[in-house]
């Protein structure tokens, strides 16, 4: 582990790219890791006076009080490694059935210390939440995600809640920007851009069982005319993971 941390330390000088978005399991948990340390560098390199210490790390637990969740007896375990001449590392949330000490859910990203420090054992707020996300009676949860953030918006993560295994686990169609759930129509919504030019909404409709009936997506681009610049709206409407209808409509662009 601490080699990997030298190369990513070294290419900070060598290089401007980023590591870049999670596939699966490993793949989800090395691009995380590697996220992660490039944010202990950038942190470091703002405070040049400041350097980091490889060689001497600790990591900081944090037990919450236990509470009830889906009428399981539950508790957070908040999980914090940090570096010397950091401030903030790489973190690990689980929550754990109380009785067994089974892992319900587990949430990994970076996190200040400052904010590791400022958790209460009986008010352990890291950023999250427990919300009904999918309409189904149950609560789920949402906690921000500041890997998954950046100048497109704030990145939420999902984790909805299985009854039948009695754990939470994350969603990939919920899990994005600018996550906000609109109880009267019983939808989810969610907003990512990329500078002026180009941002999309996904609208996601819910049936009475928690199960999303069809998704609406709405992506804006500004494209080159003429003589002026165009807005390209796309509509789509997917059901079942199948696009079942597709509008596009171009006009001159006014701004939005």
């Amino acid at each position: 582990m601490k080699t990997i941390f030298y190369i990513f330390f070294i290419s900070l000088f060598v290089s401007c790219q980023n590591s870049q978005k999670k596939q699966n399991s490993e793949e989800n948990y090395t691009d995380k890791e590697n996220i992660i340390t490039d944010m202990l560098v950038q942190k470091a390199s703002e405070h040049k006076k400041t350097e980091i210490n490889w060689d001497k790390s600790d990591t900081l637990v944090k037990i919450s009080e236990p509470f009830l969740i889906n009428e399981i007896k539950c508790f957070w375990e908040f999980e914090l490694i940090v570096y010397e001449g950091t401030t903030g590392g790489s973190g690990i949330n689980r929550l754990k059935n109380y009785n067994t000490n089974k892992v319900l859910l587990l949430n990994e990203d970076y996190f200040d210390l400052d904010l590791f420090n400022s958790i209460d054992t009986n008010n352990f707020d890291f950023n999250g939440e427990f919300k009904d996300a999918n309409f189904d009676g149950l609560k789920d949860f949402i906690v921000y995600s500041k890997t998954g953030s950046g100048s497109g918006g704030s990145a939420f993560n999902v984790y909805l809640f299985d009854k039948a295994k009695n754990i939470f686990e994350r969603s990939d169609e919920l899990s994005g920007g600018e996550f906000e759930i609109n109880e009267t129509d019983k939808t989810v919504s969610t907003y990512w851009k990329m500078g002026v030019g180009w941002n999309s909404s996904q609208v996601h409709h819910f049936d009475k069982n928690g199960k999303i009936k069809f998704t609406e997506i709405t992506t804006r681009e500004i494209v080159d005319g003429d003589s002026t610049s165009l807005l390209q709206t796309t509509y789509k409407k997917v059901a079942n993971g199948k696009t079942i209808k597709t509008e596009i409509d171009t006009t001159k662009f006014e701004g939005y």
